[in-house]
């Protein structure tokens, strides 16, 4: 394999491997989002901190 071509197969990969985190990264802020909601519902169990614990923020 030449170098040229070993170049543009790793382009490819570099490109495929952020979109992957794009990915990850959106469906990390949305389960934190959905998270952040289920707190703020009081008819989700087990989603409110206890009393006297601090936030994480």
């Amino acid at each position: 394999m030449e170098h040229e071509e070993r170049a543009d197969d790793l382009e490819r990969e570099l490109e495929d491997l952020e979109k992957r985190s794009d990915r990850v990264e959106e469906h990390i802020e949305k389960t934190r989002e959905d998270w952040e909601h289920k707190e703020d519902d009081a008819q989700v169990p087990g989603a409110q901190p206890d009393p006297g614990e601090e936030e994480e923020s």
